[in-house]
């Protein structure tokens, strides 16, 4: 009987909890060129630990340069298309070719220590598509 009880407690902490986890992502931001450019420049604001997606749209065998500046507080992870795992976790900079074409998300964060003291971090992302 003690079981049960628990299973259910455990169950219904997890249902109040997933909604408030979630409430800490913004939407995606998509990221637009100016005609004929191949780099961009975004900025903004992280709060605590709430986490801001940019998203941005890559053709077969681009390169892609990111580098997030402003605040050592401030970090970024590259996610491929359909893709729940980082293809770098925890930097400032990522530069490589990405061979499968689509829609990238770069997420922005706080490590969990200055997220936990909602500091806050100022940040300029620069992107960059070859």
């Amino acid at each position: 009987m003690q079981i049960r009880h628990f299973h259910t407690f455990a169950l219904m902490t997890a249902l109040f909890a997933a909604p408030l986890a979630m409430a800490q992502r913004e939407p995606p931001i998509a990221v637009h060129f100016a005609r004929g450019a191949t780099s961009t420049t975004v900025s903004g604001t992280l709060i605590g630990d709430v986490t801001v997606e940019y998203i941005v749209q890559v053709q077969m065998a681009q390169a892609i340069q990111l580098k997030l500046t402003g605040s050592n507080n401030a970090a970024l992870n590259l996610y491929a298309p359909g893709e729940d795992t980082a293809m770098n976790a925890e930097s400032q900079r990522f530069s490589g070719l990405l061979t499968v074409p689509g829609t990238y998300r770069i997420q922005l964060y706080q490590p969990r220590a200055q997220a936990d003291r909602d500091e806050v971090a100022r940040y300029t992302l620069s992107i960059a598509l070859r």
